[in-house]
């Protein structure tokens, strides 16, 4: 049987770093390139529950990333003086910074090559044309290259080697 073609994930943000995880899970070889490590600004995202299980099953404790409890409503202030309030589904507020450094470590130690680049824009010289491609950059590098220009954020289109692949292959 053949081998399976090795995976690249360009970005190591909390969707390229279960992209990876996943890989590897499914016995792939693994390179994760990005530009940047973990964030360093403190933030808290707003994750639904759904995603909380998915990072136990990854090996991730929520706790871990200061996660105390579940909420079902979510407070908006935007005009008002006074929070509206309204039902939504569970979520957890989680450390942004946290949660990559969680998954980055769980990525090591399963076996994921990461590989510092300067630039997104010189994955493509780097990349095996044989290898599956998964573009995990995600908004923040389509806001930075796009709204330089006033355009909003929208995909870019892969270099002309890189074809789109599954990686459950």
């Amino acid at each position: 049987m053949a081998q399976p073609a090795p995976v690249v994930v360009v970005g190591a943000g909390p969707v390229g770093l279960v992209a990876a995880l996943h890989a590897r899970r499914l016995g792939r070889d693994v390179d994760l390139l990005t530009v940047r490590l973990p964030a360093e600004r403190r933030h808290v995202e707003c994750v639904p529950a759904q995603t909380i299980a998915l990072l136990l099953e990854y090996g991730i404790a929520p706790v871990s990333l200061g996660v105390g409890r579940l909420y079902e409503a979510r407070h908006l202030q935007w005009s008002h003086s006074q929070p509206i309030s309204s039902r939504s589904a569970a979520s957890a507020h989680v450390s942004r910074p946290e949660l990559e450094r969680a998954l980055l470590a769980q990525a090591e130690r399963c076996g994921v090559r990461i590989a510092p680049v300067a630039a997104v824009e010189a994955v493509s010289d780097q990349v095996d044309p044989h290898c599956l491609v998964l573009d995990a950059t995600g908004r923040a590098s389509g806001s930075e290259s796009d709204g330089a220009r006033g355009e909003g954020t929208r995909p870019r289109a892969p270099p002309a080697h890189i074809s789109p692949a599954s990686v459950s292959g």
